[in-house]
């Protein structure tokens, strides 16, 4: 495949960067291989 996808919303109080150190834990734990989706071009 070319790539793959996996679409993460998430909810915060203020719009602001950076992005919480919580939040980016979380999102470096998710299991990729899981639940993205391959897509070819």
């Amino acid at each position: 495949m070319d790539g793959s996808t996996l679409p993460i919303v998430w909810f915060q109080k203020d719009f602001a960067f950076p992005i919480d150190e919580v939040i980016q834990e979380h999102l470096r734990l998710l299991d990729w291989e899981k639940h993205a989706s391959d897509f070819q071009y």
